[in-house]
């Protein structure tokens, strides 16, 4: 079903149907599907097309709050859409909160506070998930307002037991800090839930202070945390080590300078943006560290993901000689002690001109696994780097028994086998 169809199936008799259309635009929609989507949120004599209407709005608002996209829908159409939200009872459609959460309206969060407090239960729940996608937006990356309504919040003692637990854990996640101080009340006025919760709490904490450090290999498709959004951009990496950045797609990477700026702030493309760590769902993954510089967002890149951007740094010969040892100083420990993280390490030490670590590592990461082809080709070098001639020719002409057509160490791999 395109976007015209599920428009027209907004109207249809069936109740399955409407809700399918919902569905549909809630994927692929864009923002002429608002008004009808919002109408049927407010009005449908169906309580699960009213539910699906209003995740769709929420949805398509999701995919429009960062530039260059939140053009498409205007500051006024975004006012309008809340205006309305806000004047219904919340009790007809709790996922109503949701629209309020993604419209990327200033100020949107103080139409979901009174929600969390409602004596109704599903309004409060439908407030609880209109917070978590308008909080870990990057809309709300340094926003002032969210930061201390959050704070407030935690320090609040008229909420529910289940709702203020869900709220120190979207707190917990997002690296907020006053979760700290609210952990003994929790465990005080919220009973076997709040004493349960506390641990789990803790632990989320120790695991977001674990991912809080933003060197690393990181991905994008860029997407905004919360976004729904059938339609990827291409993969992008960054890697951030030391004061370099290196940002680029799979074929070219690019390096320029960063650094802090001051607390929490990164200078990343020429301006100092906010910085924040996340624990959220994104780019398909359940529970993801996410780093949100400015309105960027980035996942960490797996062990496996992370060795193309590494080898691609490598092959182009990027960042000076100089810099090289403190970037990968900040960068390998972010790799695992599996196969893939091993590997990366020990080509980053060759990079760093550390051979002899890296034939070293290079024996570790295969015989914790199966390698790339191309560990043969940089086994090769270590050991032409370390005098041990014979020794590279073998790897060498291992590499070119294996090596891809189009292999950008071809060359390279044919003067150490001695072909050249």
């Amino acid at each position: 079903m395109d976007d015209t169809a599920a428009l027209a199936g907004l109207d249809a008799l069936g109740i399955a149907d409407r809700a399918e259309a919902a569905r549909v635009l809630g994927l692929t929609g864009g923002p002429p599907a608002l008004d009808p989507l919002l109408q049927r949120a407010i009005a449908d004599r169906s309580a699960g097309v009213r539910l699906a209407a209003a995740g769709a709005v929420a949805d398509i608002l999701s995919r429009h709050r960062l530039p260059p996209w939140r053009d498409a829908v205007p500051d006024a159409v975004r006012q309008n859409l809340l205006r309305r939200v806000r004047s219904m009872d919340p009790g007809v459609n709790p996922a109503l909160f949701q629209v309020i959460g993604t419209s990327g309206v200033p100020g949107a969060i103080r139409g979901l506070v009174p929600g969390l407090r409602d004596p109704r239960a599903d309004v409060r729940t439908g407030a609880l998930v209109g917070l978590e996608r308008l909080v870990i937006s990057a809309t709300s990356n340094g926003d002032p307002e969210v930061y201390a309504t959050l704070g407030a919040l935690l320090a609040e003692r008229r909420l529910r037991p289940e709702i203020a637990v869900e709220v120190a854990r979207l707190a917990a996640r997002t690296g907020h800090p006053g979760v700290e101080t609210v952990l003994e009340a929790l465990a005080t006025s919220c009973g076997t839930l709040g004493l349960k919760a506390v641990g789990e709490i803790r632990a989320l904490m120790d695991r977001w202070m674990a991912a809080a450090c933003p060197w690393g290999v990181w991905t994008t498709r860029g997407r905004d945390a919360g976004e729904v959004n059938e339609a990827a951009g291409p993969r992008r990496w960054l890697v951030l080590g030391g004061e370099i950045a290196v940002e680029g797609g799979d074929d070219r990477l690019s390096p320029f300078a960063c650094g802090a700026a001051g607390p929490d702030l990164l200078r990343f493309r020429e301006e100092v943006h906010p910085l924040r760590c996340l624990l959220v769902p994104y780019d398909g993954a359940d529970d993801a560290e996410v780093l949100q510089i400015g309105p960027f967002n980035w996942r960490r890149a797996t062990d496996r993901e992370a060795v193309r951007p590494i080898e691609t740094l490598v092959a182009d010969r990027l960042v000076e000689p100089a810099d090289r040892p403190l970037f990968v100083e900040t960068v390998a420990p972010t790799l695992g002690r599996k196969a893939h993280g091993l590997y990366g390490r020990a080509i980053l030490d060759l990079w760093a001109d550390r051979p002899a670590e890296a034939v070293a590592g290079l024996a570790t990461a295969a015989a914790a696994g199966r390698l790339p082809p191309e560990a043969d080709l940089h086994r090769a070098r270590a050991l032409a780097a370390l005098g041990r001639v014979e020794e590279a020719l073998v790897a060498a002409r291992a590499y070119l028994a294996t090596a891809p057509r189009r292999s950008a160490w071809l060359g390279e791999a044919r003067s150490l086998a001695g072909e050249a």
